[in-house]
């Protein structure tokens, strides 16, 4: 039963890390991969819409604080029991034709630590 409580806080550590993910970070983290911006399917440029996820609570509004907004994540639930953070991912979705591109939290998250310690020294 310890094991399964430790699963359970390492997956909320693990979710808690995504709600931090601003779309500014994702951006950064697409123009330093050079992810095209022109949609593979139509051929249409810079229409990539990144879903976000506005998390806010009453105190918040009701103090006309700014919105706690992060890039939404999605959960692919695999055939097999068990979870890991290769199930997680981020969606880019064509607002010309609808086509959708995902990109691995893990590499997101990578990217993002490496960043920092590079600050940091």
């Amino acid at each position: 039963m310890n094991d399964q409580k430790s699963d359970d806080e390492k997956l909320k550590a693990f979710i808690d890390k995504l709600k931090t993910i601003t779309s500014k970070q994702f951006i950064e983290f697409l123009d330093e991969r050079n992810v095209n911006t022109i949609c593979v399917m139509c051929g249409e440029d810079g229409k990539q819409v990144i879903d976000e996820t506005d998390h806010s609570t009453m105190h918040d509004i009701m103090n006309n604080n700014p919105p706690n907004t992060f890039v939404t994540f999605f959960h692919h639930q695999a055939a097999t029991p068990g979870d890991s953070d290769i199930n997680y991912y981020y969606k880019l979705t064509c607002s010309h034709c609808g086509f959708i591109t995902t990109h691995s939290v893990r590499n997101v998250l990578e990217w993002l630590e490496s960043r920092l310690k590079e600050e940091n020294q």
